[in-house]
């Protein structure tokens, strides 16, 4: 008689995540998760009470591997930059996680708190050596508007695969950048 397979809850996390990945939030059901590990529903009831339970799992899973895959690798002499670009990296690699984070709102940022800077992008400032000198009211002030940017820029082009786009939104988060970090250095002196 074969063994009998155990359904752990991160392996029904891990296919949870994948088919919201591919699919979106709307496409996750028990059924689905079933089908695609090739069991019946009741691995899934047993680890997660509700479909609700599993969703915050996969929405706190998404939310990870977003600021894993925005942050990682930033550049040491333009960490501004580069996570700017990784964020449009990422809209454009991971467009159903982009939207349901970002568009959604899942993440967590908004117009009460769009003025508390993603702590990585916060991070990527402090470490930026153009940015030497600037206070730390400085800082916070140029990543939520450059967040703002940022966000609203990549937004516009998430669904655009040329290659131009990516020039495009490197062109404007250069130019910005420079325009707000000027004015922040005469707020500054």
């Amino acid at each position: 008689m074969p063994s009998k397979v155990i359904f752990t809850p991160e392996t029904i996390l891990d296919q949870a995540f994948e088919i919201v990945r591919r699919d979106g939030l709307g496409a996750l059901s028990a059924r689905r998760v079933a089908n695609e590990l090739g069991c019946s529903t009741q691995p899934i009831y047993k680890s997660y009470a509700s479909m609700p339970d599993l969703q915050t799992a996969v929405i706190e899973k998404a939310k990870a591997y977003a600021l894993t895959f925005i942050s990682r690798e930033l550049e040491s002499t333009s960490p501004f930059l580069s996570f700017g670009l990784r964020y449009f990296q990422f809209a454009q690699e991971e467009q159903s996680l982009f939207k349901l984070l970002f568009l959604d709102g899942l993440i967590g940022i908004s117009l009460e708190n769009v003025g508390q800077p993603f702590a990585p992008l916060l991070d990527g400032l402090k470490s930026d050596p153009n940015l030497q000198g600037l206070s730390e009211e400085s800082l916070k002030r140029l990543g939520t508007n450059m967040w703002i940017y940022l966000h609203g820029l990549t937004t516009l082009a998430y669904k655009d695969h040329t290659e131009q786009a990516g020039s495009f939104i490197q062109e404007k988060l250069l130019e910005m950048g420079n325009v707000l970090i000027e004015g922040e250095r005469k707020l500054n002196s």
